[in-house]
């Protein structure tokens, strides 16, 4: 564009300031004008096109190779994705081997244990009981991957309730306050449709990634704040709102522009957790 510019400019000054070449047409000089101002008319128009489509086509360049830059990013994404998930469903079948044999020897020592030792048989009682939980988490993601992701409708506060439980036995030692519009065991009461105003709880298509995606903001709420952590659930007829707040610091300007980001995080490799009893819901 700038040297459109300059040779524009330049040859419109030549139309001003020039040294008259001898002509030997002297009855054709206004003609001959004319046609000087066609040519340069033609060259000023000739120029300003090249130069858009000069322009357009670099950008379009450009814009193809961020294109490609960025479909080689989401390749090499999806390809860490995959062999993450490769390397997750070979440990799950790897680890259903140890924790039987762990199931077994606590089965054994919960057996030979002397009565008079209450704590250690209350110490292999939440072993075994962790032991079971990791067992069926395991089942649970066998299972998901033989069904290749096939989803269940399940209600809402169902789903809430499961994910926490699976959640506890991950962090017992993780505080957290629960509400709901409703305890459970009211779902026949209530204008005979279970929830205060005659509002039941809404389904929804839940599946692996949805359980997965509800541990990591638990985990990353628990991870933050010190203090319990608050849930809470509501629903009406058009809208379902789940709220989880913790009481951190809150992501800085660098960590909310990349947030979404695949494998980013801010974690350090050892997370301090907190060693408290957990708050029943």
């Amino acid at each position: 564009m700038g040297m459109a510019a300059l040779t524009a400019a330049c040859y419109s000054l030549l139309m001003v300031y020039y040294i008259p070449l001898p002509h030997i047409h002297h009855s054709e000089n206004d003609a001959f004008n004319i046609h000087v101002m066609g040519m340069w008319l033609g060259f000023v128009i000739s120029a300003v096109v090249v130069a858009y489509f000069v322009v357009q086509m670099a950008q379009a360049v450009r814009n193809r190779d961020e294109m490609l830059v960025h479909v080689r990013e989401e390749i090499l994404r999806n390809e860490r994705i995959v062999a993450l998930g490769t390397q997750a469903a070979g440990a799950a079948h790897e680890l259903g081997t140890p924790l039987s044999t762990m199931a077994v020897v606590i089965g054994e020592l919960q057996h030979d244990i002397a009565a008079d030792q209450p704590a250690l048989r209350e110490s292999l009682a939440i072993l075994d009981e962790q032991v079971r939980g990791c067992k069926r988490i395991l089942d649970k993601i066998m299972a998901n991957a033989q069904d290749s992701g096939a989803t269940s409708l399940q209600p809402v506060d169902e789903l809430i309730a499961e994910v926490l439980d699976e959640w506890q036995l991950l962090r017992p030692t993780a505080q957290y306050r629960y509400s709901s519009p409703a305890p459970s065991l009211t779902r026949e009461g209530r204008d005979g449709l279970g929830r205060p105003g005659g509002v039941p709880a809404p389904s929804i298509n839940s599946d692996i990634t949805l359980r997965a995606a509800l541990m990591n903001l638990l985990n990353n709420a628990a991870d933050a704040s010190t203090q319990p952590i608050e849930i809470r659930i509501d629903w009406d007829r058009s809208d379902f709102r789940l709220e989880i707040r913790d009481h951190g610091m809150g992501l800085s300007d660098e960590a909310a522009r990349k947030a979404g980001s695949a494998f980013f995080t801010t974690k350090q490799k050892d997370t301090d957790w907190v060693c408290c009893s957990p708050t029943p819901p």
